[in-house]
């Protein structure tokens, strides 16, 4: 099987050799997907540390996003929050008819999440970045 291309960056999905079939495997390795996210927080904080004029760290407050951004006073000026999958959204046309997305065109993100975030920034007066990652796939766009 191989990827087909429709348009730039859009795929045939049903035809899709490394398909994200949007079914639970009933198998969640709490662990390996935590390492996994790691990884690239780590990176994103080496990133900033060595080529900005910030400072990054692992944010250790419950709840509050994966990294806190600091100048030098150590006083932080805002959070980021990375999200890694591999997956997109594949039920995208089922449970968004309206929105006429392809599947290559979604990335899921959990609502309670995203409504956490938006309580914290409201708290904090501090902005919450979000970054997303996808993996392996041709068909992001």
């Amino acid at each position: 099987m191989r990827y087909q291309k429709l348009a730039p960056y859009i795929y045939d999905c049903q035809n899709c050799p490394t398909r994200c079939d949007g079914k639970s495997k009933k198998e969640y390795r709490f662990q390996k997907d935590v390492a996994f996210s790691e990884h690239y927080e780590n990176l994103v904080i080496r990133h900033i540390n060595e080529f900005t004029a910030f400072s990054a760290k692992k944010c250790e407050e419950s709840g509050f996003p994966d990294i806190e951004i600091s100048k030098t006073n150590g006083k932080i000026d805002f959070y980021i929050e990375i999200k890694v999958q591999q997956r997109t959204f594949m039920s995208v046309k089922k449970y968004l008819p309206a929105a006429n997305l392809t599947p290559s065109e979604t990335i899921a993100l959990n609502l309670s999440d995203l409504k956490r975030y938006f309580s914290i920034q409201k708290q904090t007066q501090k902005t919450v970045h979000i970054m997303w990652v996808l993996c392996n796939r041709l068909c992001i766009v």
